[in-house]
């Protein structure tokens, strides 16, 4: 029992820590996404790039 919970435990902790980066990396491309959004208003210059490649970089 003691292992499993610990285990457990183990695998949490875990969880949490890559879940906090992922966090950030969607923040981060949320906030550029709406840079890039201003920019081609001020601009009226398209800007391209895939959100999905920029979150798994």
């Amino acid at each position: 029992m003691f292992k499993s919970n610990y285990k457990h435990a183990r695998e949490s902790k875990l969880l949490r820590l890559i879940g906090h980066p992922e966090m950030e990396i969607e923040k981060t491309v949320k906030e550029i996404t709406q840079c890039k959004d201003s920019l081609e208003r001020e601009t009226n210059i398209p800007i391209e790039f895939d959100e999905k490649v920029l979150k798994n970089m």
